[in-house]
């Protein structure tokens, strides 16, 4: 009968090489099999079957493209903040803050908002709650006339220089 804990080599359990491995249980429902140890440490915490089915990854934070700036999170089916997850199991990481500062889960229509316009910026002090598209729709229309402000006087100045 094998311990959990029992170390052996590879070339011991059929496999090729010299690694060392571990006889180890899954932390979530507790199937156990060989783990490869990595600097005395198994590098698998749990089993195939609970991977695919919390949708771990090996990085819980995933950066966004050139089409979706927001950095996203995977989260476990039994967290707190799993009503909130979209379709594909993410949450975008300035929602999640917003959430854990206010202790509950957003509703869908509320927006939080980048206020130095920096998306992967999701500082506290840089996110801002409102309360639904239209008001975050008021507020990037004021900032974009505040922009063409600047623009034009910035253009005289130019011109005045040359």
């Amino acid at each position: 009968m094998i311990e959990i804990g029992e170390v052996r080599r590879a070339n011991q359990l059929g496999y090729k090489g010299n690694l060392l491995y571990m006889w180890c249980a899954c932390e979530d429902c507790g199937k156990e099999k060989w783990t490869r140890l990595r600097q005395g440490k198994p590098i698998h915490r749990y089993c195939r079957a609970c991977v695919r089915l919390h949708n771990y990854s090996t990085s819980n934070r995933l950066r966004g493209s050139k089409n979706n700036p927001y950095v996203l999170i995977r989260i476990k089916a039994d967290a707190f903040f799993y009503p909130m997850v979209r379709k594909d199991g993410c949450i975008l990481e300035h929602r999640l803050i917003m959430a854990k500062h206010l202790n509950r889960c957003l509703l869908p229509w509320e927006v939080v908002h980048h206020r130095n316009g920096e998306k992967k910026d999701n500082r506290l002090e840089n996110l801002e709650l409102l309360g639904g598209n239209n008001k975050h729709n008021k507020l990037l229309n004021k900032e974009i006339k505040r922009l063409q402000r600047r623009v034009y006087e910035l253009e005289r100045e130019l011109a005045l220089i040359k």
